[in-house]
């Protein structure tokens, strides 16, 4: 497949200290002038050197930057006992936040942010699809049938399955902008929601009609999987974040779930294979012990012949991406909410940003996201004042959310939690 990933090339430590010596000096010039010359002088990153022998990558080898380390945040303070039972939730307008949604939908089935913007991006549109589930499945089953009608095959970077994102002009005439944000994410939140819809409505004859293309989503992420286990947000591999690879794990699981289901047993456990491939490399790579949280991101550069990756380190000072990243293992599944580390993290969240539950906090977005991962973790008394204040701050004034329908669709779902009185 063009744009798909190569088997990983044999690599060698280059043998030379001082070949060593000169391309950490080298690739420290070029982390100056990038702006990332702090990180490595007052943080200390650790440099290897590798010889790359193989011919796939065409290039010469790998510098890893990594292990970033910075003073400690400080004591966790108590985060106290989540509320237990079932809570009844103060949002009587629930049915007509799910008709903002539908306003949002076209007659071809595509999702706009919201139903006076002209914007359809997929990403969004998966997340906003999955809280029609459970009211309006037909009309999942259209917006699931128009995204795989706008497979790229290949697209300008020669990646095949990825989708652009698109625009709306007269006459509901949609327009490709020949872009997107990224090719793993909107393939992996595509898979859990697909898998979504064949676990509420079993309609198996529509999953098999689509298989082929379906397929070919899942083969983006595979596509794109790197040596480590993480997966490049786009076909310039650039760019591994750990929002991303969340979704990716939790998209490549779902999609394991679809083919056992649909009796393709042995595809099935390849799925599941590459999914804990994500895992490994999110453990290996993106925690960072020394801090206690994740490093949200990994970025690459190439000075001559040689590959250089620069671990992002995460401060829970700083809202985004670092603070809300840390949630996403969380709602992904990487973490259960059991898990110790899963409940460090979260107390450390609640700790550094207490007012968060207010919509207090240095962006502009209400990430909703963030209210289902307390309502997950068992913490209905915060779930439930977020999307109080949540709908006081921003549906009131410019519903569905800041103009992102998968703001108001993980409201829905945050709801439906609450109503359940469990997390998922």
């Amino acid at each position: 497949m063009p744009g798909s990933a190569s088997r990983p090339p044999q690599a060698r430590w280059f043998s030379s200290l001082p070949g060593r010596l000169v391309a950490a000096g080298v690739v420290t010039a070029v982390l100056f002038g990038a702006g990332y010359a702090g990180g490595l002088h007052t943080l200390g990153g650790r440099v290897s050197v590798m010889e790359d022998t193989g011919r796939d990558a065409g290039r010469g080898g790998d510098v890893w930057v990594g292990g970033i380390q910075g003073p400690p945040p400080g004591t966790v303070l108590a985060a106290g006992a989540p509320a237990s039972g079932t809570l009844e939730t103060e949002d009587p307008e629930s049915s007509d936040l799910y008709g903002l949604l539908l306003e949002s939908q076209l007659p071809s089935g595509a999702i706009r942010v919201k139903p006076t913007d002209s914007r359809i991006i997929p990403y969004f549109a998966n997340l906003a699809a999955m809280a029609l589930l459970d009211e309006q499945p037909g009309k999942v089953k259209a917006y699931i049938s128009w995204y795989l009608g706008k497979l790229n095959r290949p697209d300008r970077w020669g990646l095949e399955g990825t989708i652009y994102d698109y625009t709306v002009g007269r006459e509901s005439r949609e327009r490709s902008t020949r872009g997107y944000d990224s090719a793993d994410s909107y393939a992996a939140t595509f898979l859990t929601l697909v898998r979504s819809y064949l676990d509420r409505t079993g309609d198996k004859a529509f999953i098999r009609e689509h298989m082929d293309d379906i397929r070919l989503v899942a083969s983006v992420i595979t596509g794109l999987q790197d040596r480590d286990g993480l997966v490049w947000a786009t076909g310039a591999k650039r760019e591994k974040y750990l929002m991303d690879n969340c979704e990716n794990y939790r998209g490549l699981l779902d999609f394991a779930a679809i083919l056992s289901a649909m009796g393709f047993r042995d595809e099935a456990s390849r799925t599941q294979a590459a999914a804990g491939r994500v895992a490994q490399g999110v453990e290996t790579r993106l925690w960072n012990e020394k801090r206690g949280n994740y490093d949200w991101g990994l970025y690459t550069f190439w000075v001559g012949s040689y590959r250089v990756e620069v671990s992002r380190p995460s401060q829970w000072r700083d809202w985004y991406p670092d603070t809300t990243a840390q949630i996403f293992p969380i709602v992904s599944g990487l973490l259960r909410p059991s898990d110790e580390r899963a409940v460090f993290l979260y107390e450390n969240f609640n700790a550094w940003h207490p007012e968060w539950v207010n919509q207090v906090k240095t962006d502009p977005h209400p990430w909703s996201v963030l209210g289902y991962a307390a309502a997950m973790m068992g913490d209905f008394e915060r779930a439930r004042a977020f999307t109080e204040s949540t709908a006081a701050v921003y549906l009131a004034e410019d519903g569905p959310y800041s103009g992102l329908s998968w703001e108001l669709g993980y409201h829905l779902l945050t709801i439906g939690l609450l109503d359940a009185g469990s997390g998922p």
